[in-house]
């Protein structure tokens, strides 16, 4: 049962990377309503996405030990995604009146202002980029249970991942946003997250319970 699970785990890892690129896409489009389009702007949605993955990453290493189940929390993780990017533009409005006043009250320089705009963009971001960033440890704790196997394991996993996400970005970028809006493609990826988070508790339930 625990190598079929495994298995069935670069699916749902595969899945997982799609709906991170989506969310990845969709935030962008949004927070440059805000933050604007300018090369700069763009480069700091992208640092801080990256960095909370990074984090996320660090975290889940560090951590992935202490969780008995770790499938399990992998599937809480997913739910904590999508339920973030429900409300993220929700967010993103309460901070929007931060922003501007920043720039109205202090003048900065474009230097400051850029570091603002970062640890801003830092703080929006992290909760869910933190989040994404760990799955991939959680999952690995899971899947490598003899050291020989770990590097194929992971790799298939990281592997994957990164399909699952370049089919994301495609997906976002010349279908979804283009078809359907911000708003209906934010609720589909959510869906995928509830899937994913249904999925991996009745996969933990066959193996962890």
């Amino acid at each position: 049962r625990r190598e079929r699970a495994i298995r069935w785990l670069v699916p749902l890892f595969l899945s997982s990377g799609a709906t991170s690129l989506v969310y990845e896409t969709v935030w962008e489009r949004q927070l440059h309503l805000i933050f604007g389009t300018s090369q700069v702007a763009v480069s700091t949605v992208l640092a801080a996405f990256m960095t909370g993955l990074a984090l996320g990453g660090f975290g889940g290493a560090k951590w992935a030990d202490k969780f008995d189940r770790p499938i399990k929390a992998y599937a809480i993780l997913e739910f904590l995604i999508g339920l973030y990017a429900l409300i993220f533009p929700w967010i993103v409005d309460a901070v929007a009146p931060i922003y501007l006043g920043f720039h109205q009250s202090f003048s900065p320089s474009p230097t400051t202002f850029a570091t603002f705009q970062f640890f801003l963009l830092g703080v929006l971001l992290l909760p869910p980029t933190f989040c994404m960033g760990m799955t991939l440890p959680l999952l690995s704790r899971f899947a490598t249970t003899e050291t020989q196997d770990a590097g194929t394991r992971i790799g298939t996993l990281y592997g994957a991942n990164t399909i699952g996400a370049v089919l994301g970005v495609g997906s976002a970028g010349f279908f979804l946003l283009p078809t359907f809006g911000l708003s209906a493609t934010t609720w589909i990826a959510a869906s995928a997250n509830l899937a994913l988070c249904i999925g991996a508790l009745a996969l933990s339930n066959t193996v962890e319970a």
